[in-house]
């Protein structure tokens, strides 16, 4: 396990973001359903901002095409709930720069990129997120490796039947 960062106190500071954001986000989307949250971050995982989806969005435009691509919505709250988490990579890229890390996938991307999986699986369990929301984890301009990653995010956090979904679209639009 890596000395640069606490991935608990990573995965506490994730949750409580998530949480507040997708809060205050159903309350002004509302009666707009909100389909889907996802994690947005680089492949150093140095980075980290939220989007969501509204059913609204959805409709609008034909914006179908883009139901399963993150990258591509566009509504959000204010990024201020996630500068605990920018505090805590900032600090971790200052000790990184000090320190050669032989295993960096296994002891920095790996474990840093699964904190914020696990807060989304955390809340998703406790009933924060209905079981129609789509939940991901992804890299905004990914390497394999953290297709990878996402790809076993994506069957974590999700049902059976968003996965169908989810594969019905990639096989149309992916």
């Amino acid at each position: 396990m890596s000395d640069l960062i606490d991935f608990d106190k990573l995965k506490s500071l994730v949750k409580d973001a998530v949480k507040t954001t997708f809060t205050n986000l159903q309350g002004i989307h509302q009666p707009d359903e909100l389909l889907g949250y996802a994690l947005c971050t680089d492949d150093s995982v140095m980075t980290l901002y939220h989007v969501v989806m509204t059913q609204q969005w959805l409709s609008q435009d034909d914006n179908t095409e883009f139901e399963f691509s993150p990258v591509e919505w566009d509504l959000s709250d204010r990024d201020v709930h996630f500068k605990g988490v920018a505090t805590l990579l900032a600090a971790r890229l200052e000790l990184e720069d000090a320190k050669l890390y032989e295993n960096y996938l296994e002891e920095i991307i790996n474990p840093t990129f699964n904190a914020f999986v696990l807060a989304l699986l955390e809340l998703r369990q406790e009933g924060v997120f209905a079981k129609n929301v789509f939940l991901s984890v992804l890299s905004t301009d990914p390497s394999e490796h953290m297709l990878e990653l996402e790809s076993a995010a994506n069957r974590k956090l999700n049902s059976a039947e968003l996965l169908n979904r989810f594969n019905d679209w990639h096989a149309r639009f992916g």
